[in-house]
């Protein structure tokens, strides 16, 4: 699995579950094309960060900032959807990035675009990185974190759900 050539936009819910897990900070950084809305870590992600306890420091050139006509799109999308997903959207569909989120209309509405990339999900990403040899992992570590902090498990639609839940489940 790769990511689009021009990277992958994270979405607040993906960001908050990598949080939760301890690996968003490796994430990030083992893939040079994660880029993040400025906007979701200012108004959404950092608001959270005591509920969540977390220290955030993302480097600056993974932030996006919307152009002039970004920011009418987000305004368009934004009767449809949370400013955050408005704003991950819009500039995934205007950068041609591929995006990472959970929420449901989100996805719906990302796919609407006959232009969009590949659509990621938590427990894609998180597997991902699970079957990065770079590093050893504790997997039932891992979701269980995202489970009891983030209090996310993947619908039992995802392709990784069984897995997820037979990793949960397995001393």
């Amino acid at each position: 699995m790769n990511f689009s050539s021009s990277g992958l936009i994270l979405d607040s819910c993906v960001i908050i579950n990598l949080l939760c897990s301890d690996l968003f900070y490796i994430f990030i950084e083992s893939y040079r094309d994660i880029k993040i809305a400025e906007f979701v870590i200012v108004k959404e992600i950092l608001p959270m960060s005591e509920k969540y306890s977390f220290n955030l420091e993302i480097p600056k050139r993974k932030l996006l900032v919307p152009n002039e006509k970004e920011s009418e799109m987000i305004l368009e999308l934004s009767r449809e959807i949370d400013d955050g997903e408005s704003y991950s959207i819009a500039l995934a569909i205007s950068r041609g990035l591929d995006l990472g989120t959970d929420d449901k209309k989100a996805i719906r509405l990302y796919e609407s675009f006959p232009n969009h990339k590949k659509l990621w999900n938590t427990p894609e990403l998180i597997f991902r990185l699970f079957g990065n040899s770079n590093f050893t992992l504790n997997k039932q570590e891992v979701l269980m974190n995202i489970k009891n902090k983030a209090k996310f498990i993947p619908s039992p639609k995802n392709p990784f759900y069984k897995e997820w839940i037979d990793i949960l489940c397995n001393n």
